[in-house]
């Protein structure tokens, strides 16, 4: 440890990494009777910033999720891709993909497709805009894709669902 210092990671804690871990080297390289106990109480020290770091990162990371699904809310009517959602929100696209999946159950783009969906629906039941007009409105480039992925998604179309309603 001391000839090489080659951390694997990178801590917020390192400056009281090092220093336990220099304590536990001093503690053996003249042992007491206090050795043990004194060498137990730096690796509980080590483990429990370890671990505490483990739940700062994923309250940040938390922070940084319940931000980007706020503005899924905002702007889910804009095209938005992962790589701009990254970009914007200074986070690997497969991380965030990978972490958004996990927390909240549901790809990026199946939660906007569902925003979008949702925001049609009720344009198509409390509105007179044509197709054309609530896909754009919602988000959907194409009206031909808006009413694809509707009916995929509701097992009829944008019309029949309006006259349902």
């Amino acid at each position: 440890f001391r000839d090489h210092h080659n951390w694997h990671f990178r801590s917020a804690h390192f400056t009281e990494l090092i220093n336990a871990i220099e304590s536990i080297i001093r503690y053996n390289e003249e042992p007491t009777d206090d050795t043990d106990l004194l060498t137990a109480q730096q690796i509980i020290h080590i483990l429990t910033l370890i671990c505490t770091e483990s739940n700062e990162k994923n309250e940040l990371l938390s922070d940084k999720l319940k931000t980007i699904l706020h503005y899924l809310d905002e702007h889910y009517t804009e095209n938005i891709s992962l790589d701009q959602l990254a970009e914007h929100f200074f986070i690997s696209k497969y991380y965030l993909s990978r972490e958004y999946k996990k927390t909240y159950g549901i790809t990026i783009g199946s939660d906007l497709t569902a925003r979008r969906l949702s925001h049609a629906k009720s344009l198509l039941r409390f509105s007179d805009s044509s197709i054309e007009e609530i896909a754009a409105l919602c988000g959907f480039a194409d009206a031909g894709y808006f009413i694809k992925v509707f009916k995929k998604a509701e097992n009829m179309t944008p019309l029949e669902y309006r006259k349902k309603w």
